[in-house]
């Protein structure tokens, strides 16, 4: 709540994934939080996802390792339970992610295939050259971490950015 109450405070759009139904029903009626995102592992869990798409709220879906025809029974879940406002998130495993893992030609893929949807890449590898790349290829949303310090002892720590490098990656983004 006290987060919540903060974003709220300085116009930042909190979202935040969720793995069960409990956890669901705690982010929409109780933190009043619009936009639930669902881990690349539950692309498959379409109960979950037709779930979440009841409850009225954006559907941010990470890929993973899914394959095209995974991804669009997702998409197609949540759109039949009466879903419309999904992002999909371009997320190529790994922390960090390979290089040679992230196949950013999936996002203009995703783009011709969900027209009526927003294409996003969530990055996993150090700097912001593989987000650029993105934008260039029409993602419509990156979702990058920050870190207060990028020498914490954590996978996700190593390949964020930190405090003082996030006005420049914004500004790299813009300026493309």
């Amino acid at each position: 709540f006290e987060l919540k109450n903060h974003c709220d405070s300085i116009g930042i759009h909190m979202f935040t994934t969720a793995t069960y139904r409990d956890e669901v029903d705690f982010i929409v009626d109780e933190l009043k939080i619009d936009s639930i995102k669902i881990n690349s592992s539950d692309v498959n869990d379409l109960e979950f996802i037709e779930y979440c798409a009841t409850k009225g709220v954006n559907i941010q879906l990470d890929t993973g390792n899914a394959d095209i025809w995974e991804i669009e029974k997702a998409v197609i879940t949540a759109e039949e339970a009466g879903c419309n406002n999904i992002i999909i998130h371009h997320c190529p495993s790994g922390y960090p992610a390979r290089l040679d893992s992230i196949y950013l030609k999936q996002i203009p893929t995703l783009k011709a295939m969900f027209p009526n949807h927003s294409i996003a890449f969530s990055d996993h590898s150090p700097g912001w050259d593989m987000d650029i790349a993105a934008v260039a290829l029409g993602a419509d949303m990156i979702e990058k971490t920050i870190t207060l310090d990028r020498t914490i002892k954590s996978c996700e720590h190593s390949f964020s950015l930190e405090k003082k490098d996030a006005v420049k990656f914004i500004k790299s983004i813009r300026e493309l």
